[in-house]
């Protein structure tokens, strides 16, 4: 239904390019992001939702992984949509994460200092001026938006904690993660590298990570790469959302849902 008393918004022609040259691309990968709009293109939150509850067993009662979780915002989102099931979030700088643990006010919620990677260990995390920006990752690349750069300098190193999900779900007994958000600017790649036995081993349902098209980190993972190491375990692309370009029309970054072989099973009836 359309809205009414408002007019839509009219879409720069930059970035309907940038939009159309991104689908055609992807139809030569053999995806067709026009067919991944069975829940009717609410947004990427609401597709979550309905996607796990037409496919858990048990809607109510989900493990979700908040990887990146910052001050809480989207764990909290969480909450409110799945109010019974438990969230384990994953902050790695201290101001950040002070704010989670009070954003954290019930049992259900599981708070963490540490960051997902590949290994456990201790690792240098890039505090940068914005700190949504901070990174396991150096700053640096093409990045062509001098208000961005700017929020993207680094202002201190500092020693972090780091594990995987494999070492983590096998440590507090977590079988099944029916949600994995992701957001850590650039170390998707290493974080899912980190989750291989899970992944082998069909255990992580969803997956909704944002992904870059541009380079913003020295060594990040692109929305190539991620599909293409998920692809590998039997995932498949839902949907994009959110897709941002650049001064120049560019495709810059975006968010995407990937479902896994449990989930697409359900979906086919198998």
């Amino acid at each position: 239904m359309k809205p009414t008393g408002k007019r839509r918004r009219k879409r720069p022609a930059a970035e309907m390019r940038a939009k159309r040259a991104l689908k055609a691309a992807l139809l030569r990968l053999g995806i067709d992001v026009r067919r991944a709009t069975a829940f009717g293109g609410r947004g990427a939150f609401e597709d979550q939702r309905r996607l796990l509850e037409a496919a858990a067993p048990d809607f109510s009662d989900l493990t979700i992984v908040d990887a990146g979780a910052h001050v809480g915002r989207v764990t909290a989102r969480y909450r409110w949509m799945f109010p019974r099931s438990s969230i384990h979030s994953f902050e790695p700088a201290e101001p950040a994460y002070r704010q989670l643990v009070k954003q954290a006010d019930d049992d259900r919620i599981f708070v963490y200092r540490a960051a997902l990677a590949e290994r456990c260990g201790i690792e240098t995390l890039r505090v940068n001026r914005d700190d949504v920006t901070n990174s396991l990752l150096p700053s640096g690349g093409a990045v062509d938006d001098p208000e961005l750069a700017e929020r993207m300098a680094t202002l201190e190193q500092v020693d972090i904690p780091v594990t995987t999900i494999d070492s983590w779900s096998a440590e507090h007994g977590v079988d099944q993660i029916h949600l994995l958000k992701m957001d850590v600017q650039g170390a998707e790649l290493r974080l899912l590298r980190g989750a291989e036995r899970k992944l082998a081993a069909q255990e992580v349902w969803l997956i909704y990570s944002e992904v870059s098209f541009t380079r913003l980190y020295e060594g990040q993972a692109f929305f190539w790469d991620v599909a293409g190491w998920l692809a590998g375990f039997g995932f498949e692309l839902f949907n994009l959302y959110n897709c941002k370009t650049g001064d120049r029309g560019q495709l810059t970054w975006g968010d995407a849902i990937f479902l896994g072989p449990r989930m697409l099973r359900q979906a086919s009836g198998r």
